[in-house]
């Protein structure tokens, strides 16, 4: 049995809101805890909806850490760059503590603590000794986050439905989670807190044995079961068919496509009669264009609407200014050359945060696959140049994977996809993806520029404004003239980081390197600062 148990309790001047879960983690109960991450919803620990904490003020954190072993905490403040705001001081054991956070922080902070406590492993949230805990500063979400519904492309894997800083897009559901009866209510619900679930029809009933054809009997009854669902929900305009099925074997077996072509097409039918106007989507998992040419090479794609990419760069996750423009100029072209039009969506996209200790394993322990995995600063960068250049090539909706980790074992990647961690604390990409979302929710992408040597900009507009993200596409720094991004002198303008802190143009000059800047013109201002300053 662990004797270690933290309790930590947040104080000052909190803002009384809804709940916004995952953005301010309150509460670590005992370290034995091991729930199942499956359901977000249902699982999120107890006491983790705390008021997000306002920006620029400080606050205080209590701690408990106890202990039967003599070791020694030590902790320091620090920012989503992983600078440090503080000096490293020593945290007493086996007693009440109060910290009071670093004044003037907005965006985010970390409290990182460091021991030698040897209970003190992966089931408590250390990794070689160390943990950050991640603090959210945000002010209240834009009224108009949400108010754009299914045109918007922000989507969630695993959103929770209370939290406020999300998109109107989730994915939580499958028709394996709740029965039809109850398909309506969850709808519903969803519908109610600004959200547009986007199910999926996967395992039972829907997988075959694609080494032979599929019998009528199975297509009956996957038609039978879907129509249940169907009629409880007509107005559920999309449905995602099968689960990544091009990692699967039976991709590769003699009737996959013409079972594929069969199920759908049923499924289809039985659409047109309860839910008129149904869109199927199939996904396509990695970056093979050989499994996109199989797919569009098929009668099965004539059955679909939508294809779902799920472009994850495996196993470095390098920046997908390296490599995202060209693979989707690939995808398009081989969709045209077998005369297919489908819009293209992303129904998953991430990168796993680095879960383990520096030089210990991190990836697939059962087939000692290395994966290489991105710091939390690095996942933040990545998150906003993922968006950019998607959006503006014209990828009409992208969710994000994931929203929570999906539980502990430092040297398990999947684990380690979340915008929060699986305790309910939040890192960078959390308060990034946030501010992205206040940004440019309700904007549409307009010009790509290179305002300098290899620095570009990627512009987003709206009546009154522009929201554009600059980086530059190699390492080092340049000095870009806001003129070459069509800013006049005479413009209203601000600038500012991925967490919103801000940047100064000097002379008319703004320094460009790898991390994305944001600038923004007019009526975008007010929502991209978030500060109301």
């Amino acid at each position: 049995m662990r004797l270690f148990s933290l309790l930590l309790s947040i104080s000052g001047r909190q803002r009384a809101s809804s709940h916004l879960s995952g953005l301010l983690g309150a509460a670590l109960l005992a370290a034995t805890t091991g729930c199942s991450a499956s359901s977000p919803e249902d699982d999120f620990p107890a006491g983790a909806n705390q008021p997000v904490q306002t920006p620029g003020k400080p606050f205080a954190a209590k701690l408990r850490f106890d202990t039967a072993h003599d070791c020694a905490m030590r902790y320091h403040w620090q920012d989503f760059r992983g600078e440090t705001l503080s000096e490293p001081a020593t945290l007493p054991l086996n007693r009440d503590v109060t910290l009071n956070s670093v004044e003037g922080a907005s965006g985010y902070l970390g409290l990182v603590l460091t021991t030698d406590c040897p209970d003190l492993d992966d089931e408590a949230g250390f990794a070689a000794g160390r943990r950050e805990l991640g603090f959210a500063m945000l002010s209240s979400p834009p009224r108009s986050l949400r108010a754009h519904g299914a045109d918007s492309p922000f989507g969630m894997v695993h959103g929770l439905l209370d939290d406020e800083w999300l998109g109107p897009w989730i994915k939580t559901l499958t028709w394996h989670t709740t029965d039809a009866k109850w398909w309506r209510f969850e709808m519903e619900r969803r519908r109610a807190s600004g959200f547009i679930e986007l199910p999926m029809i996967s395992g039972q009933f829907w997988d075959s044995d694609d080494s032979r054809p599929i019998t009528e009997a199975k297509l009956d009854a996957l038609a039978s079961r879907a129509a249940d669902y169907f009629k409880a929900w007509p107005d559920g305009r999309y449905w995602e068919l099968g689960l990544e099925e091009n990692l699967e074997p039976r991709f590769r077996q003699p009737y996959y496509w013409k079972n594929l072509e069969a199920k759908a097409a049923a499924l289809r039918k039985a659409a047109n009669k309860h839910a008129p106007g149904t869109k199927f989507i199939y996904q396509i998992a990695n970056l093979e264009i050989s499994d996109i040419e199989a797919f569009a090479a098929s009668d099965a794609a004539r059955q679909f609407d939508i294809l779902s990419l799920h472009p994850y760069a495996w196993p470095d996750f390098p920046s997908p200014d390296q490599w995202l423009e060209d693979y989707l100029a690939q995808v398009r072209s081989v969709l045209q050359s077998h005369g297919l039009t489908l819009p293209i969506w992303f129904t998953e996209v991430g990168a796993p945060h680095h879960g383990n200790g520096p030089g210990l394993f991190f990836g697939y322990p059962d087939t000692q696959a290395h994966v290489t995995g991105l710091t939390r600063y690095q996942a933040v960068n990545y998150m906003l140049k993922i968006h950019a250049i998607a959006l503006h090539a014209g990828v009409q909706k992208l969710f994000w994977y994931n929203y929570r980790d999906r539980g502990v074992g430092n040297d398990y990647a999947e684990n380690f996809f979340g915008t929060i961690d699986y305790w309910g604390y939040p890192r960078p990409v959390r308060v990034a993806y946030a501010r992205m979302l206040s940004c440019l929710d309700g904007f549409h992408a307009s010009d790509r520029l290179t305002p300098g040597r290899d620095v570009v900009a990627y512009r987003f507009s709206r009546n009154g404004g522009s929201a554009m993200l600059v980086w530059k596409r190699s390492a080092g720094a340049s000095r870009v003239r806001l003129s070459r991004l069509g800013i006049d002198n005479a413009d209203e303008v601000w600038i500012g980081d991925p967490m919103g802190g801000r940047f100064i143009a000097d002379g008319g000059r703004l320094r460009i390197g790898e991390e994305p800047v944001w600038i923004a013109t007019g009526s975008a201002i007010a929502d991209c600062r978030l500060d109301g300053r």
